[in-house]
């Protein structure tokens, strides 16, 4: 979701880097966090949990893909925090919500849920997060769907995945939120 922020963009008073895992979900994050904690940044920014909305969980490879549990969000973003604050005590941990989904009908109140339970457990752990409610349909690829004649439309990974100015606005918040 963030392969389109540049990090040059949000370098004011602070040295940034942004690294993108395309397609990881909050399970693959609980082992990738653990070198950047390590390093004890003073500020760990997250944007975790998009994918895990459409994909299931790949902890047991002896289960069938089509009978894995969906990801448990929550319990993997607790494990990533703790994580965190074991391995880097002084470090800020910032949640950036999800973003909009048009990809599929049923997305827009799945994302609306998740990012009300993230809420609920940044509270907990008295994390501070970034919304992005500024970041509407406009700011997406359009969906890819299949015309009347079975052409396809749109962009594989459309309204899913942000646009150019889609990145302007996901770096104009995470920009406005620490200028604050």
């Amino acid at each position: 979701m963030l392969n389109g922020v540049a990090e040059k963009g949000l370098r004011r008073t602070h040295f940034v880097r942004v690294r993108a895992h395309p397609g990881f979900t909050s399970e693959d994050m609980i082992d990738a966090i653990t070198p950047y904690a390590r390093q004890r940044p003073d500020c760990i920014t997250l944007h975790i949990g998009t994918n895990d909305l459409t994909k299931k969980s790949n902890r047991d490879p002896n289960i069938p893909a089509h009978q894995r549990p969906k990801i448990d969000t929550i319990a993997n973003l607790r494990k990533i925090f703790t994580t965190i604050q074991k391995e880097a005590p002084s470090t800020r941990i910032i949640f950036s919500l999800l973003t909009l989904r048009i990809d599929k009908p049923d997305m827009r109140s799945a994302v609306a849920d998740l990012n009300n339970r993230i809420r609920q457990l940044c509270a907990t752990f008295q994390i501070q997060v970034i919304a992005h409610d500024n970041f509407d349909a406009t700011c997406l690829t359009k969906p890819q769907r299949t015309g009347p004649n079975g052409q396809q439309t749109g962009k594989s990974g459309g309204g899913l995945h942000p646009t150019p100015d889609g990145n302007k606005v996901l770096a104009n918040n995470f920009i406005e939120f620490f200028d604050a």
